[in-house]
């Protein structure tokens, strides 16, 4: 049922220009169970409808069947396709056109006969069916269909009147007509995407779809049923400028569903549906009165409904401190905690998703309810900055092409559209949709009719060369941040995840856009880097890490691998893990103070490893390096003495004592290079020769390197690979180096103006940033050439989340 309920999508996306017209209505041979028609004027154009887009191609992947079939029709075959459901969650096809089907002579079957009409039966497998009078040719795949269309040949149809008069009224090539009774199959197959169920809907929709280098769009009207049982009647001859709440949303909002507001013509509205539905009428609370509009939009995790109040500043104040037992300053704002009876539930029943609001905020004639007070708190913090959704580029130009009044609007960010897809189309769960911008509706409700415009859009080609990072999501934190976040990779589906641990200690396994995997309490604080193993060597990938009190192994699912733990860390405490060779054969080196220990895979202490004393604890993790065909264990000390070991913890390059690091080292070019405390560039080589620079500024550097690049930075002042680019005065992070699909990218953040800034390795600042973040960044994939993800700590109790060009 699903696969043939997405047939009927995909090709309302597949339309495009048609040649041909008749004028006889073929409705009087349409079997009266039908649940989708599609008129049109040539179904030739649909052949080529798998080359117009990627999205369009994966979807023509999951009906293989039809597609082959629609190779067999003639360019301009014109008439009318229709499904009927016969059997548990099976939809039959019905053909009937103007010409007869290609090929059908080429296949072997047996002649039936029915009603006096000829009935020939395909040796297809499965079987198809196959009659023709009065020049028009039928083809189905159900023999039940087919003879219930031969006696409307004698018998007068009764076919639905909204059906007969949307058939017969449209000029368009291609329209598709929808019955209501097909909502439990399409209530299945895209669940919670819609506001509005099928049921509700009209009983017969049209839609008209339309296809061009800008996307996908699909118009739909109909007449909405006369006893108000739709949730579209309360909406019924409202219209604002519902775009408008952009400017009073975050950047960061994964998706809004937005509607005009009149608090009198909507509770008598939603009174007569919920009477009609048999539901508990619910009124409509007193801060929600005056209010121009209303919408729900998706930060992160969390729902925030906002509304343009008409009430006085003042008077709603006064009513939420009234209503409330707390509130909490944030960002010179408040945040009114309700007392629990006054907490929002059914806010604006029956239109919008059901949600508990236990928090509410006012700012700029806009009241705000959130799930969490954590949401609340980015929220604010986010108009404080005037990080706000309308400043965004592409959706400040996607807002242009929108009608200026409209009764409902929704928008959803590629990111949200795309999870949402793979989650409910398994078939598309490999289909890149990278390239499109949005999917939205808008649309009208005059009277009992209703006009709505669906889109799936993206950019032309000159926008497409020119498109930057985008925004993915959010989580906010109720605990701050303290750690990460560290891109991990799920060994399972490939997938990119994300790992983070608060100030409480508690370790969080999120998806690549921030949604909750799971969270478990740790010992202490982890230091330094967290890394995957694969210590059973099947493929299955765990989490090591150092945390103050202990080193620990854990699976996906956030549970300790028996015998990789090990107490007795502290706030000294350091890890390192080698793979030498690639072949998963470990090797863990712990320091605490001044001991230095080497275990194997199996946590079994390497005997041959000399070096378990130290003068002192380390400043940074031991470092594996190799260079040709030799490796070195680097370490660096808080004193600033330095080593570069054997494999066996021998020494492999002696470095004067004199010199006294305060960075860690790192590879570059054919040697090695850090810095010391007279800020000189150290550089040395493999046999041990040592050439010392002046770095050009007096104030202290730090240092990031590889291979090929070389990035320090002092100040606002940052030097890549000579190239040096001054910023704004701000409290500058260490640089960060990370190679993706064989890019470079240079890393820094500002942590006093809270921004995020990325470079190639040429030192050019990459399009669209700076981004909102602070504290930590880091990019990450699933799998390499998978789409690149770039997470941000912001105000410390949020995470931000984008997606990279």
């Amino acid at each position: 049922m699903k696969r043939l309920l997405l047939l009927a999508l995909c090709l309302s996306i597949g339309a495009c220009q048609q040649q041909q017209t008749h004028s006889a209505s073929l409705l009087d041979y349409l079997p009266n169970n039908a649940v989708v028609v599609v008129k049109s004027e040539s179904f030739g154009p649909m052949k080529s409808y798998a080359t117009q887009h990627t999205a369009a191609a994966a979807l023509a992947e999951v009906f293989p069947d039809f597609f082959a079939q629609m190779d067999a029709v003639a360019e301009n075959t014109s008439g009318q396709l229709s499904f009927h459901p016969e059997g548990k969650d099976n939809l039959s096809y019905l053909w009937i056109t103007h010409q007869k089907p290609q090929q059908l002579d080429s296949i072997a079957a047996d002649t039936l006969s029915y009603a006096k009409t000829q009935l020939l039966q395909f040796k297809t497998s499965p079987p198809t069916y196959y009659a023709t009078w009065d020049s028009l040719h039928m083809q189905s795949s159900s023999k039940l269909l087919m003879e219930s269309s031969i006696r409307l040949r004698s018998t007068p149809n009764s076919i639905d009147s909204t059906l007969t008069q949307l058939y017969n009224s449209t000029k368009e090539p291609q329209t598709f007509f929808v019955q209501n009774k097909i909502a439990p199959f399409f209530n299945s197959l895209f669940d919670d995407i819609s506001p509005v169920p099928w049921s509700e809907w009209s009983n017969w929709t049209a839609f008209v779809p339309s296809v061009n280098t800008n996307g996908v769009y699909l118009r739909a009207y109909g007449v909405l049923p006369a006893n108000g049982a739709s949730r579209l009647s309360p909406l019924a001859n409202q219209t604002t400028a519902l775009q408008d709440v952009a400017a009073h949303l975050p950047s960061s909002a994964k998706s809004i569903q937005a509607f005009a507001f009149d608090d009198k013509v909507f509770s008598k509205a939603a009174k007569r549906f919920q009477i009609t539905h048999n539901q508990p009428e619910t009124s409509t609370d007193s801060l929600l009165l005056d209010a121009a509009y209303v919408a729900q939009v998706g930060l992160g995790n969390d729902v925030v409904f906002a509304l343009k109040s008409n009430q006085e500043a003042e008077e709603l104040r006064t009513a939420l401190s009234r209503q409330s037992k707390a509130q909490h300053s944030v960002s010179g704002q408040t945040i009114f905690e309700f007392l629990e009876e006054n907490q929002k539930t059914n806010v604006l029943a029956p239109l919008a998703k059901n949600e508990t609001y236990p928090y509410a905020a006012f700012l700029n004639e806009h009241l705000y309810f959130g799930t969490s007070k954590a949401v609340m708190e980015s929220l604010l913090n986010a108009l404080e900055k005037d990080d706000v959704l309308a400043n965004d580029i592409r959706f400040e130009n996607y807002v242009k092409t929108l009608p200026r009044q409209s009764s409902l609007w929704a928008w959803a960010a590629p990111s949200e559209v795309e999870s949402t897809l793979k989650k409910h189309v398994k078939k598309l769960a490999k289909t890149d949709f990278g390239a499109f911008r949005q999917v939205d509706y808008i649309g009208v409700v005059e009277g009992d009719v209703f006009y709505i415009t669906l889109s799936l859009q993206q950019p032309s080609e000159s926008g497409r060369k020119s498109q930057g990072i985008e925004s993915a999501g959010t989580a906010p934190f109720s605990t701050p941040i303290a750690w990460g976040p560290y891109a991990v990779q799920n060994h399972n589906t490939k997938a990119l995840e994300w790992v983070v641990q608060d100030e409480e200690h508690q370790l969080y396994l999120l998806t690549s856009t921030g949604k909750l995997l799971w969270k478990k309490q740790l010992d202490g604080a982890i230091l330094g880097a967290i890394q995957q193993v694969d210590v059973y060597r099947n493929k299955r990938l765990q989490l090591a890490f150092t945390t103050t009190k202990s080193f620990q192994v854990l699976d996906r699912n956030g549970n300790a691998v028996k015998g990789f733990s090990k107490s007795g860390m502290s706030t000294s405490s350091t890890l390192g893990i080698f793979d030498y060779d690639n072949q998963r054969d470990y090797r863990i080196v712990l320091s605490t103070g001044k001991t230095l220990g080497m275990y194997d895979r199996r946590m079994k202490k390497v005997s041959g490893w000399r070096k378990t004393r130290l003068s002192g604890s380390l400043a940074y993790s031991p470092k594996h390096i190799r260079i040709g065909n030799r490796d070195y264990i680097a370490i660096v000390q808080k004193s600033g003495k330095a080593e570069l070991l054997h494999r066996t913890g021998k020494t492999r390059i002696k470095i004067p004592t004199d010199i006294k690091f305060t960075q860690n080292i790192y590879p570059y070019q054919s040697g090695f290079v850090s810095i010391d405390a007279k800020n000189r560039l150290i550089q040395i080589s493999t046999s041990g020769k040592i050439t010392k620079k002046a770095l050009p500024f007096e104030t202290r550097y730090t240092l990031e390197a590889n291979k090929n690049t070389l990035v320090t930075q002092t100040e606002n002042k940052i030097t890549i690979n000579n190239q040096l680019v001054e910023l704004d005065f701000g409290v500058y992070a260490p640089p960060q180096i990370q190679v993706v699909n064989n890019r470079t990218y240079i890393l820094i953040w500002d942590n006093q103006s809270g921004k995020v800034y990325v470079f190639n390795r040429d030192a050019k600042l990459l399009d669209s940033f700076p981004v909102i973040g602070e504290g930590w960044a880091m990019l990450g994939q699933g799998t390499p050439g998978s789409t690149v993800y770039l997470a941000a700590q912001n105000n410390n109790k949020e995470l931000r989340f984008y997606r990279m060009p």
